[in-house]
Parts: structure tokens; C-alpha cells; sequence
């Protein structure tokens, strides 16, 4: 059956740090050896380089306070793909928690002119020194995929095999599968194959404008008593929800990303779905 039908769970992760929490907590924040579990804000960061937007903060926290500052050095893993001096630089390459407070930032710039269309990965770890445990949840690294702007979005780029992922209200990921975008029967036209799972997606690119508009269309047939729904324009922040018009989605460096939309029955006038965004990126 078509995963429209479900409501997705998502899973909760549990972090156990033993039965001595409070103690440890409290030993920390009296200048001990306590819990010193630190860990970046994100895990990964997908940022779109502009000329004008080339900053980036790295954000570190601990679990606990200290009624001592504490300094944590950087260091760029060996899988970076971009050159520090060249296509980025930091403010500081350590991270300084104040005391009594859980988190400390530094940041990074990026030089837009000397990186590369395609852009790059730098992914950045805490170095390792006594005392110190890395959470086993969010790990020991933070990894930005740079892309920029100065990408060419034409047939090329559009076409072939993505990443689909749907998101909810909450903005959670509800479920991702592999899609491919193909040309349709008329001029800039392109078709989302097996959209949602549900159907093949029909949209008009403009490339000049970095969009694709699609119309309201059919999606699915549910049964004799619901009838027919279709792909629609939905808006969340309304009573109503259902939008009159096509619904438009924006193509970037990082790929496409289709508003928020929703699979509206013509017969009965419901909602059967409805989502925040979906995007297909790879």
C-alpha cells in the first residue's frame, strides 16, 4: 500500500549516562571531573555560498556547566575537499565554553571568490584531550556541504536521479526514497516519476527563473466513496488549508524543493495528506 495511508513515527534516541548524574553534574559544576560530554550543534549543515552570505557560525555544547572556562581545539578532517586558507578561514580554531554556561562558538568565513563552482565538504572535529568524552549520539564531527550559487541550472542539472525526502509539520524527515526526473511530452516539461510513491508528478521548468510550477493534478483514486484526489497548492497557517493555484517549487544549488502541498479529495473535499516541503537533492 502507498505510504500516504500511514502515519509516520518517528523514533526518539535515549541517552543513558548512568546512574550518577546528578552527582557527576554537580562535581562538574564544582570545578571536578565530571560529565564533559561535548558535541557540535548539527551533526551536518547544507549552506548555499552567495557573495553575500559567507559566514557560518560552529556552535559546541557540553552537557554540563563548569565554574571554569573551557577552551576545545579544531581540527579540519582529512576528508575535506576544501583548502583552509584558500576557501575558508576560521576566526579562531578554538571554541571556548564560558563558565557557567553549556555552549561557545566560533565561526567561519568563506572566500566566494576563489570557491569552485562546484563547491565543497569540510567537516570539522573536537582535537581530544583528557577529561573529555565525545557524545555517542551526535559523534565528534560537523560536516558542511558548501554549494554556491554560481552552479548552472539547466537540463543537465534537473535531470536524472535524486534523493526525494518528505517532511511533516514539524519539520521532521516522515520518509525518503529514491526519485528521478525525466523530460515530459511538451516543452519544459518534466515529470517527478513515482512521486510520493503515489504518481508521476507533471511540472513546467523556467530555468531562467529557477522554478517548476505545478498545476493541480491527479494523484490517486481511493475508493468509491472518497473518489479521486490530487496533488494541491496547502497552506498550513490557514483555516481552510486547500490554496487556489499551481503550486511552485524553487530549484538552488542545493536542488528542489516542492512548498507545502497536499493530496485534496475533488469528490469529498478533504485532505487524505498533506505535507510541509518535500526536496530532492543528491
Amino acid at each position: 500500500m502507498k505510504k500516504i495511508f500511514y502515519i509516520a513515527l518517528a523514533a526518539v534516541a535515549t541517552l543513558f549516562v548512568g546512574c550518577n548524574v546528578e552527582q557527576d553534574l554537580d562535581i562538574n559544576l564544582n570545578g571536578g571531573k565530571g560529565l564533559d560530554f561535548v558535541h557540535f550543534e548539527n551533526p551536518s549543515v547544507t549552506a548555499v555560498l552567495t557573495d553575500s552570505t559567507c559566514v557560518y557560525s560552529v556552535n559546541l555544547f557540553s552537557v554540563s556547566k563548569s565554574d571554569k572556562d573551557r577552551t576545545y581545539e579544531l581540527a579540519v578532517a582529512e576528508s575535506s575537499t576544501g583548502k583552509e586558507g584558500v576557501d575558508f578561514s576560521f576566526a579562531s580554531k578554538t571554541i571556548t565554553i564560558p563558565a557557567g554556561e553549556f555552549g561557545g562558538s566560533t565561526t567561519l568565513t568563506c572566500d566566494y571568490d576563489k570557491v569552485a563552482e562546484a563547491g565543497f565538504l569540510l567537516t570539522l572535529e573536537v582535537v581530544a584531550t583528557e577529561g573529555v568524552q565525545f557524545s555517542p549520539v551526535y559523534g565528534n564531527s560537523m560536516t558542511f556541504n558548501f554549494k554556491t550559487d554560481k552552479v548552472t541550472i539547466d537540463w543537465d542539472w534537473l535531470l536524472g536521479d535524486w534523493t526525494e525526502t518528505d517532511y511533516d509539520f514539524s519539520g521532521a524527515i516522515e520518509y525518503q526514497s529514491a526519485a528521478q526526473i525525466v523530460k515530459g511530452a511538451n516543452e519544459n516539461e518534466i515529470v517527478i516519476k513515482n512521486f510520493y510513491e503515489t504518481c508521476d508528478l507533471v511540472g513546467t521548468v523556467d530555468f531562467e527563473a529557477r522554478t517548476i510550477t505545478f498545476q493541480p493534478q491527479f494523484m490517486l483514486h481511493y475508493n468509491d466513496t472518497y473518489g479521486d484526489f490530487h496533488f494541491v497548492a496547502f497552506d498550513y497557517d490557514t483555516d481552510e488549508g486547500l490554496v487556489e493555484g499551481p503550486v511552485v517549487a524553487t530549484m538552488s544549488a542545493i536542488g528542489v524543493t516542492i512548498g507545502q502541498w497536499g493530496a485534496y479529495g475533488v469528490d469529498c473535499g478533504m485532505f487524505l495528506g498533506y505535507q510541509l516541503k518535500t526536496t530532492f537533492t543528491r
